[in-house]
């Protein structure tokens, strides 16, 4: 019954998720980021300007962020949507 409870919510939790960026794409939204366990989904980034294995400097908003974290792997990149898989240990503004 635990199994079951942990992939029902987890289900749930995938389609919430899913409205969210739905629902974002309708409003005038600048950007839009989610931390998952292993890794990290921005929307309307302006540019990467590094990735490594180790650390993402990426501009959002006329503002570049360092993302700190271990075995980044590029997952997807579409348009202005970004999705990196890996450790994320931080996330500085700088």
């Amino acid at each position: 019954t635990k199994v079951l409870f942990f992939l029902v919510f987890s289900y749930y939790l995938l389609v919430i998720f899913m409205f969210d960026i739905i629902r974002s794409y309708f409003k005038d939204e600048k950007y839009y980021v989610v931390l998952f366990n292993d890794g990290i989904y921005i929307k309307n980034y302006n540019n990467i300007l590094s990735l490594t294995e180790n650390d993402i400097l990426v501009n959002i908003n006329e503002s570049i962020y360092k993302i700190k974290g271990k075995h980044f792997v590029l997952s997807k990149t579409i348009g202005h949507e970004l999705v990196v898989n890996g450790c994320i240990e931080s996330i500085d503004k700088i």
